[in-house]
């Protein structure tokens, strides 16, 4: 992942914008400046868990939030204006070749539900439901008359699941991996190279 920290560091002296000191007020876009021309650090993506609900028992349909954190595109380092969210959205999204989301994320509208299956434990009864997004996030540099610099961090897609906390698998995909250190317990690891043998009936001899 890039270091955002340092790498604002080492285009401080480009410009003022680029690093505010911690307690200090991010300088701000100069007057007449617009992202038209940008040049972009190489882009990193990330699992990013927006909400996590808990269910203590197959029944507790509502359940209740273990996290709630609502993800929207944001710019760092520098205070700018509201239009570039757009406009520095735009071009990322043509540098990378993927759509950048602009807006908070939300799920579309409807009920979503998922096949999980009993536990395997059923002493940890409790289930989760995970929403989360896939976060990008790039350092700028807009060519002004002065260079700003900062960090754009955005969203490409928003994704939905859920899980078993008594079940010994871990989920495979990246966002249910997170969502599972919320679960009040889990198994302890099956054995290396353990086999769930499924029993057969022994023949019956003529």
């Amino acid at each position: 992942m890039i270091n955002y920290r340092a790498g604002l560091a080492v285009l401080a002296t480009l410009s003022a914008a680029a690093c505010a000191a911690p307690g200090t007020t991010p300088a701000t876009v100069p007057s007449g400046c617009a992202p038209a021309e940008v040049r972009w650090s190489a882009p990193t993506t990330e699992p990013r868990l927006t909400r996590v609900t808990l269910s203590e028992r197959p029944e507790d349909l509502a359940g209740r939030d273990v996290l709630n954190e609502p993800f929207a595109p944001s710019i760092t380092g520098v205070t700018a204006p509201a239009d570039w969210t757009g406009m520095l959205a735009t071009s990322l999204g043509a540098e990378t070749g993927t759509k950048v989301e602009t807006g908070p994320a939300q799920l579309p509208d409807g009920g979503y539900s998922f096949p999980m299956g009993s536990a395997d434990v059923p002493g940890i009864p409790q289930s989760l439901f995970y929403e989360g997004v896939t976060s990008l996030s790039a350092e700028f540099t807009v060519s002004c008359a002065t260079p700003v610099t900062g960090v754009f961090t955005t969203w490409t897609t928003i994704e939905v699941g859920g899980l078993q906390c008594g079940s010994f698998t871990p989920p495979e995909d990246p966002l249910g991996r997170l969502a599972r250190v919320h679960c009040p317990a889990t198994p302890a690891p099956l054995p290396s190279g353990y086999i769930d043998a499924i029993p057969f009936d022994e023949p019956t001899p003529f």
